[in-house]
């Protein structure tokens, strides 16, 4: 694909360095405005990393501010140190400069999220929505800095948004999430039509990572039975790592596609989770490259063995 179209639709192709990004470093970082859809029960804190939990609630909606730091590293997610006296002693402004972090999350009503989503995608350079599924193991917050860190890095044009369900977490939980995540892709479809109905976007894409995969097609199905639709409603879905049964992918994946213009897979042999995941469930999962890579027609799939990651080989999407 010609450099060019993307450079006309906002992409940046020499790196943060250059000017004229989207999003511009003012006092060492940037801020990135991400709106969410949520059905993860309220804590009762006010600290903007705690506001949400991991317990099972009724669906939010809202946005959320996530500040990058000008030093920031494409891929990256930098983070403070718990246990690091530096970190403890520095103020907000200086941890801004230093982290990507969550700064702000402000609930709001459905009038209230509609009218300020429709604006600020009105106001956006294009009409596209980029909307991020996060998977297994991540909290409100890492899934906030997570789609503001890819927004970002590819200086997207567009209104970054996210779903949350309520994962727990925690790696010792998966059985939880799972029993959690299906029911959440029901509430979602209900938040999907909202967005596609009241938004104003011209095009919306979806993203999905590790078990996010199960929310989303439990969404997309629910979504073309109630509105029966007979036309593709999103345009790129892309399926990160998808831990999900590779045999029910191949069945459902005819669904999906029916509601997408493009729906490409990213798989990878190198995937140390999805290689559990496997042994646990007795099966491939969808997301596994090598002898069980998944061929479709209707399916653009990607095999990201070649591509660095973290030590799980799990977050290459995002690098």
């Amino acid at each position: 694909i010609d450099v060019a179209t993307f450079v006309t639709r906002g992409f940046d192709p020499d790196g943060p360095e250059v000017d004229g990004r989207r999003y511009e470093d003012q006092d060492g970082y940037s801020t990135v405005r991400v709106f969410y859809g949520t059905n993860r029960a309220r804590t009762g804190e006010t600290k903007p990393a705690e506001f949400y939990g991991p317990e099972r609630g009724e669906l939010e909606v809202g946005h959320v501010d996530v500040t990058i730091p000008e030093t920031h590293k494409y891929g990256e997610l930098e983070s403070e140190s718990r246990w690091s006296v530096y970190s403890y002693i520095l103020g907000p402004e200086a941890k801004k400069r230093r982290f990507v972090l969550l700064v702000s999350v402000t609930p709001l009503d459905q009038f209230e999220f509609q009218t300020k989503l429709r604006d600020h995608v009105q106001d956006s350079p294009s009409n596209d929505i980029l909307l991020l599924v996060h998977g297994y193991n991540s909290s409100f917050e890492d899934a906030a800095r997570r789609i503001a860190q890819l927004a970002y890095d590819i200086d997207f044009d567009g209104t970054p948004m996210m779903y949350a369900w309520p994962s727990q977490a925690t790696t010792a939980a998966y059985t939880v999430d799972e029993a959690v995540v299906r029911l959440s892709g029901r509430k979602m479809s209900r938040f999907l039509e909202d967005v596609v109905e009241t938004s104003g976007a011209e095009r919306i894409h979806l993203v999905a990572h590790r078990m996010g995969h199960r929310a989303l097609i439990e969404a997309l199905q629910a979504f073309a039975v109630r509105s029966g639709v007979s036309e593709p409603v999103f345009d790129q879905v892309l399926l990160a790592a998808p831990d999900v049964d590779r045999d029910y992918f191949i069945e459902v994946i005819g669904d999906v596609g029916k509601m997408a213009k493009r729906v490409t897979l990213y798989a990878s042999e190198n995937d140390v989770a999805l290689n559990t995941s496997k042994v646990v469930h007795g099966a491939p999962r969808a997301g596994q490259a090598g002898a069980a890579i998944i061929a479709l027609p209707g399916v653009d799939t990607i095999d990201m063995s070649a591509v660095e990651a973290d030590i799980l080989g799990h977050t290459y999407f995002a690098a």
